[in-house]
C-alpha cells in the first residue's frame, strides 16, 4: 500500500477515521499554484470572524485549573513545541509535523488548533474544545465529524468506553467510519523518542465502507500525559483483500 500523506493526533490530533487516510493519499502536498496574494485590508465590523488557526496563541497560564483535566494532559493540548511523527505503511515511510495552539477561550470552553506540517500538511488543521467533560472536535479541513461526540472523554477509568463518527471525501475516496473506543488501562510504551511507563492505553473497533465497500477497523493508541498520542496502529480490513497496517510514531526532530 503506497502512502499519500498523513496525520495522529493526535493527535487522536483530529479523529481516528482521519488517520486511516494515511494510506490513500499522495506522500507531498501538492503545492499551492497560482495562489494570490493576499491583499493587506483594514479592519471592517462587517467582516467575518478570524479563522481559529489565523487567531494567535494564548497563553496556557490563562486556563481555568477545572479544564486542566486528564482529557487535556493525555492529549497533549499543553504541549508547547511540535512534535515530529513517523508515519509507516508498509516499506514506505514519511515524516511530518504537528504542532498545538490555544486560541479562544468563551463560555467555559476552550479552543485548540492542531496543525498538521511537512507530510502532514494534507491533512489540514483541525479545530477542538476543551471543556469540563472533555474534548471535542469543533471542525476539520478534511473531516466531517459530530461536534455533540467525545473525541477524548474527561473520565480516563479503564473500562470507559465512548463512540465516534466520521466521514472524509477526498475527491479519490469517500470513507465512513464508526468507532467504539475502550480505555485498556495503564502500560509501558516505547518509541524512537523514548520509553514511558504510564502511557494510557485505548483500542477502538469498529467499521464502516469505503467508496461503498465494507470494511474493519481496529486501533491501538497509547497517550502520554502532557505529550500526546506518541504511537498509533491503524488496522483496516476490507471485505475484499488483505488487511492494512499504518502506523503513526512520534520521532526524533
Amino acid at each position: 500500500m503506497k502512502i499519500r500523506s498523513a496525520q495522529p493526533t493526535f493527535w487522536l490530533a483530529a479523529t481516528l477515521a482521519s488517520l486511516f487516510v494515511v494510506g490513500c493519499m499522495d506522500s507531498k502536498a501538492k503545492p499551492e499554484e497560482n495562489k494570490p496574494e493576499t491583499p493587506e485590508v483594514t479592519a471592517d465590523a462587517n467582516a467575518p470572524a478570524v479563522a481559529p488557526s489565523e487567531k494567535p496563541a494564548l497563553d496556557l497560564a490563562t486556563l481555568p485549573a477545572e479544564l486542566k483535566n486528564d482529557a487535556f494532559a493525555y492529549y497533549g493540548l499543553g504541549r508547547t513545541s511540535p512534535m515530529t511523527l513517523k508515519v509507516k505503511a508498509g516499506e514506505t515511510e514519511s515524516v511530518g509535523s504537528q504542532s498545538v495552539k490555544f486560541v479562544e477561550m468563551a463560555n467555559g470552553k476552550a479552543t485548540f488548533v492542531i496543525k498538521n506540517g511537512d507530510a502532514l500538511s494534507a491533512m489540514g488543521d483541525n479545530t477542538v474544545t476543551l471543556e469540563a467533560g472533555g474534548i471535542k472536535v469543533l471542525s476539520s479541513e478534511r473531516a466531517k465529524t459530530n461536534p455533540d461526540e467525545w473525541e477524548l472523554p474527561a473520565n480516563l477509568a479503564p473500562g470507559q468506553t465512548w463512540k465516534t463518527t466520521s466521514e472524509l471525501n477526498t475527491g479519490t475516496d469517500s470513507v465512513k467510519i464508526t468507532l467504539t473506543n475502550k480505555v485498556v488501562g495503564v502500560e509501558k510504551v516505547k518509541t524512537e523518542v523514548g520509553e514511558y511507563a504510564d502511557a494510557l492505553f485505548i483500542s477502538a473497533s469498529g467499521g464502516g465502507e469505503r467508496n461503498g465497500k465494507k470494511l474493519k477497523m481496529e486501533t491501538k493508541s497509547w497517550f502520554v500525559k502532557d505529550r500526546g498520542a506518541v504511537k498509533v496502529e491503524i488496522t483496516t480490513t476490507p471485505s475484499e483483500g488483505k488487511s492494512e497496517v499504518v502506523t503513526l510514531e512520534e520521532a526524533k526532530g
